[in-house]
């Protein structure tokens, strides 16, 4: 009937869709996809899934969609998975590669392959970590659990598989990108002695189908095991076994392998086996075949068999233990259980051979362990052993007591054979060494969307042919030339060739020359060299004000920062314009971080050239030169160099009769009058000690004079980006006297200085943003140390003498130019080679609540939402259970994960819960009232947080000062663990760096809202309807019974007064409370007509609106525990005067608020009363500038 019809027709009528499609030309490989795709069901259904199957294809192609993997019938079945795993095609930025095993144990091969994978996975600069299911307690401190498993999308999962297990069903249903590494699952007819086990072995075979639909990689550590992946239908299976290092697998003294004791010796001649005391490993049978060599043999030998076991009475133990007796060996036949890596590596060390009779292994790490040691092996060549060994040991043909006597008796008795069999096992194991498995895993990570590292090769090329222009001042004495010009010679020193330099000075430098530098002449070279002939480029732009050179290359800044705070214009600039930062120190990568710099912060540190001092360190004379003792002070004298505090401490210190002098080195600029303040100080005590300004510039070799005549430095420096007279002072083998705090802290110790004492404080420079810090140093402790540095001038092996030797001996280490080139370098190449990627930020906070706490948290969240595109963040808030999560509510995801004040469990429930989110950055808002502060600390020592960039915002420092000194240096000490720590009031920063917690902490004062359009003070009569008002929670030390006390008085003059109290009932009893008894309180007063009493929570700007209809805000609190309120923020922000008590929560409102005279009745109905009356008082008053 068909004879005529083309093939293809005639299938297509007998619906043979595969065979017509093959017949019309189509690949066998993709006609099977096709089929599959298409799966079981009427023509038409298959056809619909077809063309699904097709379409998507297309789109995947096309860019528009990612491709989806089927789900597994069976996990789908079980609820394991609702959505496919996607698969991730493109370049993606995935640095993070987590491990999975069910299992794990000390001395665990599989385990040990965890550990060994994480070691290579975090030398490649992913972030890595290792979960399990059931976890060794003695390993809790290094694994996490299963449970804390992040579910996102951004990371790759390598799921170890060795056994069933009962949570792969939760596995699979993560987002994360998978891929599989097979270990081997041992079949049940070898788990006879643990019968339990059973069940497990049947699970993990059919798992191992169920996974193969979810995982985008497969790799399997022996050929013999990616057999068996390819039975179970996964594509292209690799082989890396990276089960072990070969390195470490070795004996321990390194070098030759050691020679085996000679088996002529009277030391028995040692078989030893190392496994698991089971069945499957045959020791029993090993036993037989011992006893059989040792007939032979006839002289002394004995069998080791090392592996652990539950008790020597179980059933195989005991089985061993018969045969042994069986054989009149007890005596020759040891059974060691479990030992330690140094114990297992003696006795490879002391054995002859190594024997196997397992009847299965996924691999056999001993047998390769044997080979490192110059052990021979002997073994049964079974599952994956004939793979792990291939022809290099000896293979048994038959698996017989005799077999195995025949090769130990040649290995006993024919030392050439034995020498053979070693050289060919040693030769062999290179096969294994991790560079020859790791790019299998490299391919699998890729497929999965992980990036990959820079190649080696291409890293070493970028490295090479990488060159740098630096853009900036040039010429003259000035601090950012001399740098500049460091910087650039130093840089030619390394990488000779690579360098050049373009002068700029607010403006190009047409004629460039500069016979006072001394480096003129290798700096003219480097202006005068051509554009680099390749790529990259980087442009180092170290320039004040801020330049943004424009130059081809990657853009760079260089800054040297000494305050707290960058203007916000330098920030923005920053951020705007360059692609990094170099950092001189850590003092101003914290600044660059604290003031809102997001660009990459390279912290390279600074190597200035201090071979001229060093070489007057060496010179040095130990005995006190015929003059007076000299201190010296280099600095511009700008007031953050804190020579006010210097000429200050100095008279204190010394009288004109001692034999000192204070020379001060600096030059004329508008920021100082160092001259005018010493001649005034000698206006006022003619007794005071010699001191000496030089004010002219000084070339190189004057300088270095001055050093070489001088007996110490003192800078009591109020804020340093570097501090290069402290360097230079270091290297010239001076003592030093310091301030200790600033940039010098990267370089100078204790051990090489004498610090002086400080206090945090507002900057008063010429640049401070309005937030900026600078520290004061101690008056009193720089008249100590002038005095403790001048006692000891006749002892040349004094303290301080002591500290400068040591100082100038490290100096040269520390600040070591080499390194800098290559840490300047290696950040350059991380820098262009990296892309950014989505920032995951956890917060835990209270949210959506009646709660100051959550209040604040709202108010930084929305700006931060509303200034961020909705791709460069995922935000998660860790609420507590109070929060009712919204239904649609997608930016910020709501996670209520603990609750307030419980008593135990809450903070391993809150840890799991950041696990699971796994923010790179976790916020903590933080008040005791919420979470004590021994939950914190708990929470701050999880090992779940460890790794992550962690910021606590501390509401109440003063409630610490409450706590017993162990538990609250118990509590700083798990602060310190912190990224950062934020406080609200300066006084909180100082409470903080006396209980020694100094490096990690900012501060950080309450923001507020934009000003309300409030009208203009008006002017009150008797007749006049004032309106007075409050805001805030409705609660106890808010001082509200005051001003319903002050009614009765200020309506004597108006009678038409009105109290507007916009403070919301808190959600708490004693808030109810409270609002009861103000009421009761305004009725017995008779005052109750007069208040407005809105209690109910509002928005903000239901607030602002009736707070600026008010003629004065009264904040009447008692001393309170808080360190700030935010209350106080949207008073000001209504536009209306605020007055308050002189609590120490107000300090830092400085004169944008009255202050009462006290916290008294009176002092309040008064203060009350004469700003009412008072028009001008209330218009001067203008709230500050907020902070954003």
């Amino acid at each position: 009937m068909f004879g005529r019809v083309p093939p293809i027709f005639q299938n297509l009528a007998r619906r043979r869709y595969g065979a017509a499609l093959i017949s019309a030309g189509i690949p066998l490989g993709l006609v099977q996809r096709l089929n599959k795709a298409s799966g079981r069901g009427t023509t038409a259904e298959r056809g619909v899934r077809l063309a699904r199957f097709l379409t998507v294809k297309a789109l995947v192609r096309a860019g528009l969609m990612k491709q989806p993997v089927p789900v597994n019938p069976r996990v789908k079945s079980a609820g394991a998975l609702q959505a496919a795993v996607p698969y991730v095609g493109g370049r993606t930025q995935i640095r993070t590669v987590h491990q999975f095993h069910s299992g794990s144990a000390v001395g665990d091969a599989v385990t040990n392959s965890l550990f060994l994978v994480q070691r290579l996975l975090r030398g490649l600069g992913y972030e890595s970590e290792i979960f399990v299911e059931h976890r060794d307690p003695r390993l809790s401190d290094v694994l996490f659990l299963a449970d804390d498993l992040p579910n996102h999308d951004d990371y790759v999962l390598i799921v170890h598989h060795s056994m069933g297990h009962g949570i792969l069903d939760f596995i699979l249903s993560l987002d994360a990108r998978k891929i599989l590494m097979y270990h081997n699952v041992t079949p049940p007819e070898f788990l006879g002695d643990a019968p339990w086990m059973i069940p497990y072995s049947e699970l993990g075979r059919r798992q191992l189908v169920d996974m193969r639909p979810h995982m985008l990689a497969a790799l399997a550590d022996s050929e013999f095991n990616m057999l068996e992946l390819q039975r179970c239908g996964y594509e292209s299976p690799a082989v890396s076994s990276l089960l072990f290092d070969l390195d470490t697998l070795r004996p321990r003294d390194a070098g030759q392998p050691p020679a085996k004791p000679n088996v002529t010796n009277a030391d028995p001649f040692t078989v030893l086996f190392v496994g698991r005391v089971t069945k499957s490993k045959g020791q029993a049978d090993l036993v037989d075949a011992f006893a059989e060599f040792a007939r032979r043999y006839a002289r002394p030998s004995r069998l080791v068999i090392v592996g652990r076991f539950d008790s020597i009475e179980d059933a195989y133990p005991a089985e061993i233990r018969r045969r042994a007796a069986q054989h009149h060996l007890d005596e020759h036949v040891i059974l060691t259980g479990a030992v330690s890596d140094e114990e297992l590596h003696r006795w490879f060390n002391t054995a002859h051979a190594y024997v196997s009779l397992s009847y299965h292994e996924g691999f056999g790490v001993p047998l390769i362990e044997a080979m490192a040691h110059s052990l021979p092996v002997i073994a049964w060549p079974c599952s994956a052993i004939a793979y792990t060994i291939a022809d290099a040991a000896i293979s048994l043909t038959e698996r017989s007591a005799n077999a195995v006597a025949d090769a130990l008796m040649q290995l006993a008795t024919d030392q050439d054979f034995r020498d053979r069999v070693v050289a060919r096992q040693l030769a062999f194991i290179s096969r294994y060494e991790l560079n020859r498995h790791v790019p299998a895993l490299l391919r699998a990570l890729a497929a999965a969307g992980a990036r990959l590292p820079l190649d080696p090769d291409t890293r070493r090329g970028i490295f090479r042919n990488l060159h740098t222009t630096f853009v900036g001042h040039v010429q003259g004495a000035y601090s950012l030339a001399a740098v500049n010009r460091s910087m650039a010679t130093t840089m030619e020193a390394e990488r000779p060739g690579h360098q050049r330099v373009i002068p700029w000075e607010n403006g190009p430098v047409p004629d460039f020359g500069d016979e006072s530098a001394a480096q003129a002449n290798i700096i003219a070279s480097l202006v005068s060299r051509d554009e680099p002939p390749t790529e990259p480029q980087i442009v180092i732009s170290q320039h004040y004000p801020i330049y943004v050179p424009d130059v081809p290359g990657h853009k760079f800044a260089m800054l040297f920062w000494e305050e707290s705070l960058l203007p916000p214009a330098i920030v923005e600039a920053l951020n705007e314009d360059f692609e990094a930062i170099l950092a001189p120190t850590t003092f101003v990568t914290k600044s660059l971080i604290d003031s809102g710099v997001w660009r990459p912060i390279l912290d390279v540190g600074y190597a200035p050239d201090l071979s001229g001092y060093r070489k007057i360190g060496l010179e040095r004379s130990a005995t006190l030169a015929e003059r007076p003792f000299t201190f010296l002070h280099v600095s511009s004298c700008f007031p953050r160099k804190g020579a006010d505090v210097l000429i200050a401490a100095y008279a204190k210190a010394f009288r004109r009769e001692d034999t000192v002098r204070l020379i001060i080195k600096t030059f004329p600029n508008p920021h100082s009058d160092i001259a005018e303040q010493v001649a005034r100080l000698r206006r006022e005590d003619p007794e005071i000690a010699d001191i000496t300004v030089i004010e002219q510039d000084f070339d190189d070799d004057q300088m270095l004079a001055l050093f070489r005549d001088a007996d110490a430095m003192v800078l009591p420096t109020r804020g340093e980006g570097f501090n290069l007279p402290a360097a230079e002072a270091m290297a010239a083998g001076m003592p030093l006297i310091v301030t200790g705090y600033g940039g010098h802290a990267d370089f100078t110790s204790s051990d090489y200085c004498r610090f002086v004492a400080f206090h945090f404080a507002r900057s008063a420079s010429h640049v401070a943003d309005n937030s900026s810090l600078w520290v004061e140093p101690d008056l009193d402790d720089l008249t100590a140390a002038f005095r403790e540095i001048h006692r000891e001038r006749l002892d040349s092996n004094s303290a301080s003498r002591q500290k400068a030797r040591r100082a100038a001996a490290d100096i040269e280490r520390s600040l070591a130019q080499a390194p800098w080139v290559e840490r300047l370098v290696n950040g350059a190449v991380d820098v262009i080679s990296t892309r950014a990627k989505i920032l995951r930020v956890g917060w835990i906070s209270t949210w959506d609540v009646k709660c100051g706490v959550a209040e604040y948290s709202r108010f930084l969240l929305d700006r931060m939402i509303e200034k961020t595109a909705p791709d460069a963040i995922k935000l998660t808030i860790l609420s507590d259970d109070r929060t009712r999560v919204k239904d649609g509510a997608t930016r910020p995801q709501i996670v209520p994960a603990w609750t307030m004040l419980e008593e135990s469990g809450v903070m391993d429930r809150l840890a799991r819960s950041v696990s699971v989110s796994d923010p790179e950055v976790l916020v903590i808002q933080h008040q005791p009232g919420l979470i004590s502060w021994q939950d914190l600390a708990k929470l701050l020592r999880d090992t779940r947080l460890a790794t992550r960039v962690t910021v606590v915002v501390l509401h109440s420092v003063p409630t610490l000062a409450k706590l017993p000194e162990d538990e609250r240096n118990s509590i700083i000490a798990a602060l310190r663990r912190s990224t950062r720590v934020l406080v609200h009031q300066i006084a909180d920063l100082n409470r903080l760096k006396d209980w020694g917690l100094i490096a990690n902490v900012t501060y950080f004062p309450h923001g507020a809202p934009q000003r309300f359009n409030a009208s203009e003070a008006r002017q009150l009569i008797g007749s006049s309807a004032p309106v007075i008002g409050s805001y805030g929670f409705f609660l106890p030390g808010k001082g509200l019974s005051k001003l319903i006390h002050a009614l009765v008085s200020l309506r004597q003059k108006w009678p038409n007064i009105r109290l507007r109290l916009v403070n919301a009932e808190y959600e708490s009893a004693t808030s109810t409370d409270e609002i009861a008894r103000c009421k009761a309180l305004a009725k017995t007063l008779g005052v109750f007509e007069l208040i407005e009493w809105k209690t109910d929570f509002q928005t903000d700007n239901n607030s602002l609106a009736q707070l600026a209809e008010c003629d004065l805000l009264i904040l009447p609190y008692d001393e309170s525990p808080e360190s700030a309120s935010g209350a106080v923020r949207i008073a000001l922000a209504s536009g209306t005067p605020v007055a308050v008590t002189p609590a120490a929560i107000f300090d830092e409102l400085g004169t944008a608020v009255v202050r009462f005279d006290g916290f008294e009745q009176d002092a309040i109905d008064r203060g009350i009363a004469q700003l009412l009356g008072d028009h001008d008082a209330r218009k001067k008053c203008k709230p500050m500038r907020p902070h954003g």
